[in-house]
């Protein structure tokens, strides 16, 4: 005689997952992005954040000397004295292109694309012979500038190439006629006007400084910089012969 087994398995009770385990693997869950301008100084953004743009622009670095240091010093500490506060710079640079939003995927062609067209350019030396007041487009901040005297026209190359990679990503374009320039201070909201009228003085204060450091007005350019998000990639210049 046989006796029929029941196969079945009792099912056993589950046990919970911790809500904290449950967060990890849960993108719908992700804790929503701040924009918190009192970590920059209260700068605003030219765009909203969103997962995976990464904020992209092209320039040339400049690594400042002591003496360029104290230059800026001298700058800001005279805009306060008439009450119109500055921070000094953070990083000195020419810029090239607008900050772009860039998705990630294209990252890798863009710099490719940069390149293997800017390495057709070679070498210069940029100077710089003035003071000069700007805003940017959103006119959210106001930046004291030292304008770009020598070195004009490698410049204008750097940035129509880097316009014809830019387009291949329907991506906007740089100003169609650029004034080239090192921001070295910035403050918030648009106050030209009022640095407008201290300009001259400015004008002296940089003029006396050159002559006490008239080599520290010039660099010599062997690279171009692209910035995406945290990541910085170096794109050398053709080397003179």
């Amino acid at each position: 005689m046989y006796v029929l087994q029941n196969t079945r398995k009792l099912s056993k009770p589950r046990l919970q997952v911790p809500e904290q385990v449950l967060q990890m693997f849960d993108d719908s869950t992700s804790i929503p992005y701040k924009d918190d301008t009192k970590q920059r100084g209260g700068r605003i953004r030219s765009f909203p954040h969103e997962r995976g743009v990464w904020a992209t622009y092209v320039f040339v670095p400049y690594t400042p000397s002591q003496e360029f240091l104290s230059l800026s010093s001298l700058l800001v500490g005279f805009a306060l004295q008439q009450d119109v506060k500055f921070t000094v710079s953070e990083d000195f640079h020419l810029s090239l292109s607008h900050t772009q939003q860039l998705r990630h995927h294209w990252i890798e062609p863009l710099v490719d694309g940069l390149k293997n067209t800017l390495r057709e350019i070679p070498n210069f030396t940029v100077s710089f012979n003035s003071v000069d007041v700007y805003a940017n487009q959103e006119e959210t901040r106001t930046f004291i500038g030292l304008k770009v005297h020598h070195g004009i026209n490698y410049l204008k190359q750097l940035t129509e190439r880097v316009n014809n990679c830019l387009e291949e990503f329907k991506l906007p374009q740089f100003y169609k006629d650029p004034s080239f320039h090192m921001s070295i201070a910035w403050c918030v909201g648009n106050r030209t006007e009022q640095v407008m009228s201290i300009l001259p003085d400015l004008q002296i204060i940089f003029q006396t400084w050159v002559q006490e450091h008239l080599k520290k007005r010039s660099f010599h350019v062997t690279k171009v910089f692209c910035k995406s998000g945290h990541k910085i990639f170096n794109i050398c210049l053709k080397q003179n012969s």
